[in-house]
């Protein structure tokens, strides 16, 4: 898996090094030496790990921790000459997930970010159910060789039952209403909802996954399981 980690250093030649290791151990490195270029380099290349110093040219490391993590699900490590409590209290508060005080050992380092990639890897966003894989990076839902991109709340629907599903439960309607239709209260909408999903599922010709309607609390989805013997 291509895990992107963008280092956000102005040293140049502690930049290198880094990003040099990174490449190594298999990474996609990605450099930026001030404020201006490591937004521009976030919003473009979407990175999973943050390393990211305090003190940078045109700003402060502090005031780009809150917009990584708000705008995309991302790392955030520091690394900073600064070794107070207020500097290390800032940072967490902020949303960073570690700190590294330097100087640091470059195989510390790594270490730590193999174990994230592996964490990463875990959450990966595609899984199988009964026969369809979803992608929710690209909203698609495959089976074979059908393949369907589908909207984003219909990804989500789909993921609610399996969730659901895996608890031996269901997804009431209340649930429906709160978290997928919050502008509309009527039933109407919701079963406008469960039929295209039921019709994205037919369009690449799933055999084994079905929503089923639970009369007057909400939808269960079943997954088949064909046993070898049956013709």
């Amino acid at each position: 898996m291509d895990v992107k980690v963008l280092v956000i250093e102005d040293n140049t030649k502690l930049n290198s090094k880094i990003c040099n290791i990174l490449q190594i151990e298999n990474f996609t490195a990605i450099s930026a030496k001030n404020i201006i270029d490591a937004k521009k380099l976030f919003e473009y290349e979407k990175p999973s790990i943050i390393l990211l110093d305090i003190m940078l040219p045109g700003g402060n490391g502090y005031d780009l921790i809150k917009l990584f993590k708000s705008e995309f699900d991302c790392w955030v490590i520091m690394m900073t000459a600064l070794n107070d409590i207020d500097s290390k209290k800032i940072c967490y508060q902020l949303g960073a997930d570690d700190y590294i005080t330097k100087p640091f050992d470059l195989f510390e380092l790594i270490y730590k970010l193999n174990a994230i990639k592996k964490r990463i890897i875990r959450n990966l966003k595609k899984y199988t159910i009964g026969d369809v894989t979803v992608n929710e990076e690209v909203c698609e839902i495959i089976n074979g060789n059908k393949k369907l991109r589908i909207p984003p709340s219909h990804i989500k629907f789909i993921k609610s039952l399996y969730e659901k599903y895996k608890t031996g439960s269901y997804l009431s309607k209340f649930e429906l209403q709160a978290e997928y239709l919050e502008e509309c209260k009527d039933n109407n909408r919701i079963q406008t909802l469960v039929s295209r999903v039921r019709k994205n599922l037919k369009y690449i010709e799933s055999e084994k996954v079905l929503i089923q309607a639970i009369y007057g609390k909400g939808y269960a989805l079943d997954i088949i399981e064909f046993k070898e013997d049956e013709q």
